[in-house]
């Protein structure tokens, strides 16, 4: 995967960091992969989005994917915005127009709707904008990077089997990219989408099944980070993914580690050496 692609996963990841975790924790994960001088701009970072400012003073906004937990509140908006793309809201105005008026009703806001706002208030502080995101917020990037030709990452992008093959090719956006392993049913049906360039990460002998969503197939290599003990010696950490992001258990019962999928890779190459 190219360097750009692996780097706006890794920023893709600091969303689900940020709101799982911490604030701290996000920023120590970043380090460890080798971004240590990115910086989360808390101001314009909640549960829903981070934004990361890099060191030439751009900024990427991370959306965040859907996250299932029977005693998060947040879990009952995901699955909202999960339904609003299987009925085709991020492509049909008409929809939107109504759910949008809908949710002003009750004095909310679709997951869309903040999605875009969040953008406005960044784009006002930091004039050059990318968008990154994983399944869930890979499509609320798509959706706001269309609306406002802004380039954009997306990683198995939540799809719409349903209403999505009807727009495959409709315009052409330039600067947007999803990354896919091309097997995963969630995000299957905007892999048919020419509008934008689709990447196909090379399938590894390893896949027993098909459900390879995980955001951790895109994850390269951690760089971990530089600790300096007591004595003033310096030396190099690498501590394990958290549990929400650890590779996801294989049919067999394995638990495959990136560098295991694609060794060939040039941040696995001499792994172990």
């Amino acid at each position: 995967m190219d360097p750009d692609g692996h780097e706006h996963a890794i920023l893709a990841k600091t969303s689900y960091d940020y709101y799982l975790e911490s604030a701290d924790f996000a920023e120590e994960e970043l380090e460890e992969y080798g971004f240590g001088q990115y910086i989360i701009d808390e101001a314009f970072s909640d549960d829903h989005a981070v934004t990361i400012v890099k060191p030439d003073g751009s900024a990427v906004i991370s959306y965040r994917g859907t996250h299932f937990s029977i005693d998060d509140s947040m879990t009952d908006n995901d699955l909202i915005a999960d339904a609003l793309i299987a009925t085709g809201y991020h492509r049909s105005p008409k929809m939107q127009y109504a759910m949008n008026h809908i949710a002003k009703a009750i004095g909310t806001e679709t997951r869309f709707q903040r999605a875009e706002n969040h953008y406005k208030k960044v784009k006002e502080m930091y004039p050059d904008v990318t968008l990154t995101g994983h399944s869930l917020g890979g499509q609320l990037a798509s959706f706001v990077g269309r609306k406002h030709d802004i380039k954009t990452y997306m990683y198995n992008k939540g799809s719409s089997p349903i209403i999505d093959p009807f727009f495959a090719g409709t315009g052409k956006f330039e600067g947007h990219k999803h990354y896919t392993t091309g097997t995963d049913p969630i995000s299957y049906s905007a892999t048919f989408d020419t509008s934008e360039e689709i990447i196909d990460i090379p399938e590894p002998e390893l896949y027993t099944d098909y459900i390879t969503h995980s955001l951790n197939y895109f994850l390269p290599k951690r760089k971990g980070r530089k600790v300096v003990d007591i004595g003033g010696n310096e030396t190099t950490t690498v501590t394990d993914e958290p549990d929400y992001l650890k590779p996801i258990r294989m049919s067999d019962g394995k638990k495959i580690k990136f560098c295991d999928l694609y060794p060939n890779d040039e941040l696995c190459r001499g792994e172990g050496s």
